[in-house]
Order: C-alpha cells, then structure tokens, then sequence
C-alpha cells in the first residue's frame, strides 16, 4: 500500500495481499488441523493427554503471538506513512527556505540599489549646496557692490 497512487483507497489492501494473508492463514490452518485429525484417529486416548500437557497456555500463546505479530505490522505500516510524510515536509520546508533565499536576495538587491542611490543624491545634494553657497556668495558681493 503506497501513497504515491491516488487511484487507491489508502484503507483498502490491494488484492495480492490479502490472498497471500489468506493462502498462508488458511496453510497453517489445515496444517494443524490435519496434524489433531491424525493424532486423534491413531490414538484417542493419547489425544486428550496430549491436549492435556498442552493446556490452555499453548493456545494463548498462539494467539498472542498472531495478534502481536499483527500489530507489528500495523506499527511498520504506520512507520512508512511516518517516514512517507516526514518527507513531505522535508520537501515543503525546502522549498520554504529557497523562496526565502530568494526573498533575502531581493531585498539585499533593493538595499544595494536604495544605498546606490543614496550616495548618488547625496553627492547632488552636496553639488547644490556648494553652488548655492556660490550663488549666495555672489549674491551677497552684488549687494554690496550695488550699495552707494
């Protein structure tokens, strides 16, 4: 089951799986089976001290390592979709940082054009301050000049 096919439910098994559940369960099943026909056609009375030396641990036992061994695969299911998903974000914030970069470049380009700029106008403003102190000048000795 992967989360790369959008044409599947993510709830459903895909059909090779659950037949290779079913083939392996139904296996086991007819297996053990067999193996308690035998035993109680051959020997009746045998069977129930067997059962007996068995006991009803033996058949807990089995099922808790079935349903363990289900949940074991529920966890690794779960861990992939982790894994699967952690990528996701790895990829999302990759491309948070690079448009960040990119933000950062641009403004350190209008910085770069802003202080460009700045010297430039203070070089003007310097300019026409030196020629209105020029013209003041001038200004100033015409009015004197112009005084009788």
């Amino acid at each position: 089951m992967t989360m790369t096919d959008p044409g599947r439910s993510a709830l459903t098994l895909p059909a090779g799986d659950i037949l290779r559940k079913y083939v392996w369960g139904g296996t086991l099943a007819a297996a053990i089976a067999y193996y308690v026909y035998v035993v109680v056609n051959h020997h009746p009375g045998e069977s129930f001290n067997l059962l007996g030396q068995f006991g009803p641990s033996f058949l807990i036992s089995i099922v808790a390592i079935i349903l363990l061994w289900d949940l074991l695969k529920i966890g690794v299911a779960n861990v992939g979709r982790l894994a699967d998903s952690m990528q996701t974000l790895s990829a999302a914030v990759t491309q948070i940082a690079d448009k960040d970069d990119r933000q950062f470049e641009e403004m350190r380009r209008i910085g770069q054009f802003n202080a460009q700029n700045s010297e430039r106008m203070l070089s003007m403003m310097m300019e026409q301050g030196a020629q209105l102190k020029v013209i003041s000048e001038t200004l100033t000795r015409m009015g004197q000049e112009a005084k009788p």
